[in-house]
């Protein structure tokens, strides 16, 4: 953990003007959750594991624990048991980031994009409960207007493999510079970037707040583990692992579909997460 914390920090003291922007310091206060019985201070980025690390914690607020795979979702994604960085006052937000656990997990950015692009675009649609069934056709319907023939007035409401959004498609969606200014898939008023394929960095930033616990997605297991144990419940709940190499082995395939400078721009678009965090800029899925 030292190892990856030295990183990031010595690449945060190479950034020229390294101020926390007013609207990303709104983002990072937006996205830590905050667990008050276990002192920690969680940044849960899509595509990371954070719907189960939701579970976990979620699981944990009762005495006995439950069992993680028991509980809703709606339980946290209507933001019921747990308060979010962005509902204390600037004092209580500073004493929380100077004394709870800041824990954040992060994957390689061009195996995460490749993995909320089969989650919202390529997932069959029965698979969402209606009211995300409804946001991907939004989502599709905008995609293939805009990135595949804007003379056809695309209206998607089934599933049919004609109308599928590629992830060609999906990637000259996501470097666009109208999305870069202001995502029209947002899902705040501001036009910040979906979450679901933002830059780690952008969501959590990592130079304004120091995680004390930088986990990696392909060391799921071992991090899980350390972060249990520092908050002493690694004898209460198993969080639900899945395979993490299933993405990893696909993606590079979904990148032979994309012109080298397509590939480019998406390495543009993270380029400060690969810094940050250490991977590989050259080498599309690569550890």
């Amino acid at each position: 953990m030292d190892n990856r914390r030295n990183k990031v920090m010595a690449e945060c003291g190479k950034k020229d003007g390294n101020e926390t922007s007013q609207r990303q310091e709104w983002r990072y206060v937006e996205t830590i959750v905050v667990d008050d019985k276990h002192k920690l201070l969680y940044c849960g980025v899509p595509k990371v594991g954070t719907t189960n690390w939701l579970r976990v914690l979620t699981a944990l607020q009762t005495d006995p624990a439950r069992d993680p795979m028991k509980v809703d979702q709606s339980e946290f994604r209507e933001k019921r048991n747990f308060r979010h960085l962005n509902s204390y006052d600037s004092a209580e937000r500073a004493r929380l980031l100077e004394t709870y656990l800041k824990v954040i997990f992060v994957r390689n950015p061009y195996e995460r994009a490749v993995s909320a692009y089969k989650s919202v675009f390529k997932n069959p649609l029965h698979q969402f409960v209606e009211k995300y069934r409804k946001k991907s056709l939004q989502y599709r319907n905008y995609v293939l207007r805009n990135y595949r023939n804007s003379n056809i007035n695309w209206n998607v409401t089934v599933n049919d493999p004609r109308f599928n959004v590629t992830f060609e498609e999906f990637s000259r969606y996501l470097t666009d510079e109208r999305t870069l200014v202001a995502d029209p898939l947002s899902v705040s008023s501001n036009g910040l970037m979906n979450p679901h394929w933002a830059p780690m960095s952008e969501l959590c930033d990592p130079c304004e707040v120091k995680y004390d616990v930088i986990g990696m997605h392909h060391t799921m297991r071992n991090d899980v583990e350390y972060v249990l144990k520092s908050i002493g419940a690694n004898d209460l709940v198993d969080y639900p692992l899945h395979d993490p190499n299933v993405t990893r082995a696909q993606a590079p395939d979904y990148y032979k579909r994309l012109a080298p400078s397509q590939i480019d721009k998406m390495r543009r678009l993270y380029e400060t997460d690969f810094r940050l965090f250490g991977y590989d800029q050259r080498e599309p899925a690569g550890n």
